[in-house]
């Protein structure tokens, strides 16, 4: 079957029939958000954060780092904290950090002042701020999130045209730390919290189960 697709292509390219570029669509044909909608979606409010909750063994272990929308640390605080200890005990020094805001410069700068205490990776859950980044390809303009920006901490990240979205990136590009992010506020089908607590539910029967 997929030997007949490729076939179909070839001979359309061969015979100059246009080919209509693939776009994401998620399953209510609905496209990728692009960053001025998104900008247009989220809440403004002030930037800040701060630590919530701190364990390490000692100061060698290495660091995870759990950023959380301060809005939901309540609501799934029990499912989180068996996460952390689940974490914890595979022998990660975690901290917890609450987030308000869309900063995403000093979100980095964050992560960026943990390195030297160890942190090795960061997983940021619900709404916690997003870098945006731009670039021209041969098939047009492209803007996509970008979470490369919170894991290349010494890198230099440029937005030349001040649009609010990256476009050069230079220097030291290897990044530091891993980046996980649990974003779950635009699904459809279910609620943010349960979803997130689900999650740390299911998480936790693979680590033990």
């Amino acid at each position: 079957m997929y030997k007949f697709l490729i076939l179909i292509c070839l001979v359309s390219i061969a015979l100059g029939v246009p080919v209509n570029r693939l776009q994401y669509i998620d399953h209510y044909d609905r496209p990728m958000t692009g960053y001025l909608d998104w900008c247009n979606t989220r809440i403004n409010e002030g930037y800040s954060i701060g630590r919530a909750f701190q364990y390490a063994m000692n100061d060698r272990d290495p660091m995870v780092n759990l950023v959380v929308n301060a809005q939901i640390y309540a609501s799934i605080y029990d499912s989180m904290m068996v996460y952390i200890n689940d974490i914890i005990a595979e022998g990660y020094a975690v901290r917890v950090d609450t987030v308000r805001g869309w900063d995403a410069v000093s979100l980095r700068g964050h992560l960026a002042a943990l390195i030297d205490s160890q942190l090795v990776g960061a997983v940021l859950i619900g709404n916690v701020p997003i870098a945006w980044y731009e670039m021209e390809s041969s098939e047009g303009r492209e803007e996509f999130p970008i979470d490369l920006y919170f894991m290349d901490l010494n890198g230099t990240w440029t937005d030349s045209d001040a649009n609010g979205l990256y476009d050069a990136h230079s220097g030291n590009k290897a990044p530091e730390i891993w980046v996980g992010r649990l974003y779950a506020s635009s699904m459809t089908w279910s609620n943010e919290i349960f979803l997130l607590n689900n999650y740390f539910s299911k998480t936790h029967r693979y680590r033990t189960v």
